[in-house]
């Protein structure tokens, strides 16, 4: 838990050059005083998603994420997937990874359109996200689809889980589709104008152009 009764936010514990200096220029600029009424009550900070109009400041991941083969289209997705997994988010936990602040997507798996379905539930960073840590406020500069638990997720995995225990995925924006509750379809915006699924009202007409690129065929993949 970074959250931290003397110090608001243990650095020790990211240990990221970038982020030290994110929180050291929110803390000159709240004061000591300011943070000295936070930590003189012996309590834990809370953590607490905000608007993003909160943000006074944002962070952008340098990392590649999602492995370096291109997805620009439906075809490219469907080429390069390892396996394309659809299931309910039923958990969002902020946090951090890379130094980078980011939401942990927990996701109870129902199918896998290609490859293999894994044990449930998985985890996806998700790097839409921004939440406070008592007064510091930390925010990723992407901007996307808010998820919620109980909307609907489409994973196209290009690189596998990166854990020991198989169950964490770092997948690109434009790698991710949603479905809310309301069955209302999120596009990336890269790929939302399209041709192939411009015209997709939710995930199952994207699934069918999925099977209409031909590039399912030979992978042993098909919806479960």
């Amino acid at each position: 838990m970074v959250a931290d009764s003397e110090k608001i936010i243990d650095l020790d514990m990211l240990d990221d050059f970038n982020l030290r200096g994110y929180v050291e220029k929110q803390r000159r600029s709240l004061g000591e005083q300011s943070l000295s009424e936070v930590t003189k009550t012996g309590n834990r900070p809370t953590i607490t998603n905000i608007p993003r109009s909160k943000c006074t400041s944002e962070i952008l991941s340098s990392e590649l994420l999602g492995g370096d083969h291109p997805s620009a289209s439906i075809k490219d997705l469907a080429t390069y997937s390892r396996s394309i997994l659809r299931g309910t988010i039923r958990t969002i936990d902020p946090g951090f990874a890379s130094g980078v602040p980011t939401s942990l997507l927990g996701v109870e798996v129902s199918g896998a359109v290609k490859g293999s379905k894994p044990r449930s539930p998985i985890y996806i960073n998700y790097p839409v996200a921004h939440f406070s840590i008592g007064p510091l406020s930390f925010c990723n500069a992407e901007k996307g689809f808010e998820p919620h638990p109980g909307d609907e997720i489409l994973l196209f995995d290009y690189i596998g889980p990166i854990d020991r225990e198989q169950a964490l995925y770092t997948p690109r924006l434009e790698q991710i589709f949603f479905q809310s509750q309301n069955r209302a379809l999120f596009l990336p915006s890269r790929l939302k104008n399209t041709p192939e699924i411009r015209t997709a009202r939710s995930l199952d007409d994207v699934v069918e152009q999925l099977k209409a690129t031909g590039a399912l065929r030979d992978s042993g993949g098909g919806a479960r």
